[in-house]
């Protein structure tokens, strides 16, 4: 993974977690139900709310992960994201809780 320019893999949070942390661009094709690649769509839902996120394409079937490998144009590294939480969501959320 350190020497690509791009990962592809399924919606599965430790590969989406993984490529960003490294700051690699990722593609992700989640597995279907449908398709008995598993058993429920969690995937699917993952992908869904991660769509927005920089650095992540989320390719919906096999024609959309070949148009997103050939839009890929490798550029400048991705930030790399936390290891852990931000000093200020830390605050807010005990703030929220109280503590």
């Amino acid at each position: 993974m350190e020497d690509a320019d791009v990962i592809v893999a399924h919606a599965g949070m430790g590969s989406i977690l993984t490529a960003l942390s490294m700051g690699k661009p990722i593609i992700v094709m989640p597995r279907r139900a449908i398709w008995q690649e598993h058993r429920n769509d969690h995937q699917m839902a993952s992908a869904g709310k991660l769509r927005a996120t920089a650095g992540l394409t989320v390719a919906d079937d096999a024609d959309a992960l070949c148009m997103a490998l050939d839009a890929h144009v490798a550029g400048a590294p991705l930030e790399p994201i936390r290891h852990s939480a931000s000093a200020e969501l830390l605050a807010n959320l005990r703030q929220w809780i109280g503590a």
